[in-house]
């Protein structure tokens, strides 16, 4: 149940140009806990649209979620492997989103 989930979430913050103000699933992450990943995250693991975003930036253009299963080996091979990650979707504010795992 926790991989459709997971399937769905990506599904849904994937196609969308804007970041949501609201989310539909009720496990999403915290602002305290977005703010805890935000800051445990070593500069250099992330992709470099977002190596140079402020805290407050983070919060206004980045959705975390956690994802039990790695998503680029799914959609790439559609093979699930069972790994705690989390993706992060990127909206750049011009109607554009990006999505990182790590």
């Amino acid at each position: 149940m926790d991989i459709a989930l997971a399937l769905m979430k990506f599904d849904y913050l994937s196609r969308l140009n804007y970041k949501p103000r609201k989310i539909w699933w009720e496990d999403g992450l915290t602002k305290e806990e977005r703010a805890e990943v935000f800051r445990g995250l070593p500069r250099s693991d992330l992709p470099e649209a977002l190596k140079n975003l402020s805290e407050r930036e983070w919060m206004k253009h980045v959705v975390a979620e956690k994802m039990p299963i790695d998503l680029p080996a799914f959609l790439q091979s559609k093979k699930i492997v069972r790994e705690d990650h989390y993706l992060l979707f990127y909206y750049d504010g011009k109607g554009e989103c990006r999505y990182f795992q790590i």
